[in-house]
């Protein structure tokens, strides 16, 4: 691709990159492309191997990768308010969207309509996540090669672990990661490509009040939930705990909210936990968004946006001082070992948890085939997600006679 060079000269072109990736930005993994195409190519807001430094360190930390690159790139340009404002308004579109699906689905989820939509969306939610997870295990098997075997191994031992309920999330990813350690010890594993991160000298930490300021008011914030609504002071650390703790992707998060928010403290019955899914699916940006539709079945527009804050706040401050640290942290072998552990671990549960999809749909010819043609769709069109959506609307209509 040919390179064009724009110097970027004000914020407000990173926050216009960051809208339309809002807006437009379907597909999951597949938005990479371009945001590599705006970043670099059109805007040279970063050099192409500062992308690619940044991608394999916002692939390793927790919560969406796409948003730890928005942030941190935002943040390179324009300080921490930049990369506040940056990944706000990247979310924002999905955000509204997501409440307000989120509010008719409350309203009208026992209509025979809003049923039948809600069945197509069901079933576009199998060939979504099994997308996901070929995804998810390419980037992990490729690097590994012949060693592939081990993180093979952890992701069945997952798998097991996951369908049978023999442990809780939180304890089977600590599973997952001690099995990381113990079966690459003595490997010699290193990723390729990995080389030092020069974009973050000591230029990441100069303004030292922006980040004391930041951090009193995360505090202050959290303080003030807990003193006026217990429910989003719940809100608001659970979805805390679930972005520290969601290694490889938005879709990793899952196991962590089901066990959570079904299981634990049954604020959703499986049913509305995977319609809400299945919503958030329909709109732009990542899955975590669902953290919206969670938020608003608990306190309505403002559990939407606690749940949302709390979910962005790892993602936001990790992927930043991450950044600082990872040229001295990246040659720990225990460092590797671990991570690559937390993903073949979360690869396993989400094979478990398609397995649970495929069971609450049922797997009938028309499941089988709109699957199929869901899957061929997402994998090989660019708004494929969008094709296999109307599919999926269309058919269960058809066959209601609706």
């Amino acid at each position: 691709m040919k390179r064009i060079v724009r110097n970027v000269t004000h914020h407000a072109d990173l926050y216009r990159i960051a809208l339309y990736l809002g807006v437009t930005g379907y597909g999951g993994l597949a938005v990479l492309t371009q945001i590599k195409k705006r970043y670099v190519y059109e805007s040279a807001i970063v050099s192409e191997r500062t992308f690619n430094d940044a991608l394999s360190l916002a692939q390793v930390l927790p919560g969406s990768t796409i948003i730890n690159l928005i942030a941190f790139f935002s943040y390179l340009r324009a300080g921490l308010i930049g990369a506040i404002l940056g990944t706000g308004i990247y979310i924002l579109p999905t955000f509204l969207l997501t409440t307000a699906a989120a509010a008719f689905y409350f309203r009208f989820a026992g209509l025979t309509v809003t049923s039948t939509m809600l069945t197509g969306l069901n079933i576009l939610l199998i060939p979504l996540l099994t997308n996901a997870l070929i995804g998810l295990g390419e980037s992990v098997w490729k690097r590994q090669g012949k060693l592939a075997r081990r993180s093979i191994f952890i992701s069945i031992v997952s798998f097991i672990l996951y369908l049978t309920h023999t442990v809780g999330v939180v304890t089977l990813i600590l599973i997952a990661g001690a099995l990381g350690m113990l079966l690459y010890a003595f490997t010699g594993f290193i990723e390729e490509g990995q080389e030092e991160l020069g974009i973050v000298e000591g230029a990441l930490f100069k303004r030292k009040k922006a980040w004391l300021l930041m951090l009193a008011a995360i505090v202050i914030f959290g303080l003030a939930l807990y003193d006026l609504s217990l429910p989003l002071w719940r809100l608001f650390s659970s979805f805390i705990r679930i972005g520290l703790l969601s290694f490889g992707g938005g879709v990793a998060s899952l196991p962590l909210m089901e066990s959570l928010f079904v299981g634990k403290l049954g604020w959703f019955t499986s049913v509305q936990f995977w319609d809400g899914i299945a919503i958030s699916q329909l709109t732009p940006g990542p899955i975590l968004i669902v953290s919206a539709f969670i938020g608003y079945r608990m306190a309505g527009f403002l559990g939407s946006f606690v749940a949302t804050v709390g979910m962005l706040i790892p993602s936001v401050l990790l992927i930043i001082l991450a950044g600082k640290i990872h040229n001295r942290i990246r040659h720990l072998i225990i460092v590797r070992n671990l991570t690559t552990g937390f993903l073949a671990g979360f690869m396993g549960m989400l094979g478990a948890i398609i397995i649970g999809q495929i069971s609450r749909t049922g797997m009938t010819v028309t499941v089988g085939l709109l699957s199929v043609a869901g899957f061929v769709f997402i994998r090989k069109m660019k708004y494929g997600i969008l094709l296999a959506a109307l599919l999926s609307f269309t058919v269960p209509f058809l066959l209601a006679g609706i």
